[in-house]
């Protein structure tokens, strides 16, 4: 809730009009608000509006609303004329697994695709570092050669691929 505040009642009916800055997608998407405006009638001497945090299944980053008082008619501005909100994300990170726990190539040559998966949608770039397993007998780049750490899962999507080519030795 945000509150505009006269330092003594009006006479007459005061509008405090607001504006938004945020760090967040946007009305409607991760936050409402229940007014742009607000009307402080004669003789009182505050009124609000509210901000509501819009839930959703994405793993972001915090957000943050600003609510600036833009203008006001029938009274004067002064004091603090900006508030900040912070949208606190409450989604799970989520977790990658690979799709398969081994695959096999018939031959020396060939390409074996490893595909990972992503639990939840992100609205955030997931980086997914891995290494060989000390135990492989192979070696790269005699044995094989395979997509560069850390491979990525760009925001919106829940998968990607690492790729692992068989040399002709």
């Amino acid at each position: 809730t945000f509150t505009a505040t006269l330092s003594n009642a009006s006479a007459q009916n005061v509008i405090v009009n607001f504006f938004f800055f945020l760090s967040a997608t946007g009305s409607g998407t991760d936050y409402s608000a229940s007014a742009s405006s607000v009307l402080i009638t004669a003789g009182n001497t505050t009124g609000a509006i509210t901000v509501t945090a819009a839930q959703d299944a994405f793993d972001e980053n915090d957000e943050t609303v600003i609510v600036d008082i833009s203008s006001v008619t029938n009274a004067i501005e002064s004091g603090v004329q900006q508030q900040t909100t912070t949208i606190t994300d409450d989604d799970a990170t989520p977790t990658v697994t690979f799709i398969t726990a081994s695959q096999a190539s018939a031959g020396e040559t060939g390409t074996v695709v490893a595909t990972l998966q992503l639990s939840a949608v992100s609205s955030l770039d997931v980086d997914i570092p891995f290494t060989i397993n000390g135990a492989s007998t192979a070696t790269d780049p005699a044995d094989y050669t395979i997509t560069a750490s850390p491979v990525t899962i760009p925001a919106g999507s829940t998968s990607t691929t690492i790729t692992v080519t068989i040399a002709n030795d």
